[in-house]
């Protein structure tokens, strides 16, 4: 895990909460492998690589409070333990844009929460591929922001 040299331990004070989403999760077997066959079981074994990884990093214990799994492609938040309190109205949704959205292989993962009085909204797109298919991933990515914002709205 990369993170500025300010949140070294000891060097400044670490972020409130961090957002990590991550996609097309490959065989790590080089490294140990960490893939099993379903997402949620991965989900699991990622949030504890990154809660280990911030807590070696910062100093701080960090716990992934909401999450999002949609066939590879998820999105955690994970907050600092001294402001579990302050998080608030948190909700999640996935959008399926796969085979005209009868698939998950295409889509996007989102959560929205509160922080004090502030509301936060993060979104994990995973695209059509390909640099040539430029409408594609716009028509894509409209109908992912589409159906997540109506989903948080309603």
């Amino acid at each position: 895990m990369v993170m500025p040299d300010s949140f070294v331990q000891g060097s400044g004070a670490a972020p409130d909460f961090y957002v990590v989403g991550l996609q097309e999760m490959v065989d790590l077997e080089v490294i140990g492998s960490i893939i099993c066959a379903k997402d949620k079981e991965r989900m699991v074994q990622w949030e504890s690589i990154v809660g280990s990884g911030l807590k070696k990093r910062t100093g701080q214990v960090y716990g992934c409070l909401l999450r999002k799994v949609m066939f590879g492609c998820f999105v955690m938040l994970f907050v600092r333990q001294d402001n579990f309190k302050y998080i608030s109205n948190m909700h999640s949704v996935k959008t399926q844009t796969g085979t005209k959205g009868l698939t998950a292989n295409k889509g996007s993962t989102a959560i929205r929460f509160n922080f004090h009085d502030t509301s936060f909204m993060f979104m994990n797109c995973h695209l059509t591929s390909g640099q040539k298919k430029i409408k594609e991933r716009i028509s894509d990515l409209d109908h992912n922001l589409e159906e997540t914002l109506n989903y948080f709205v309603n």
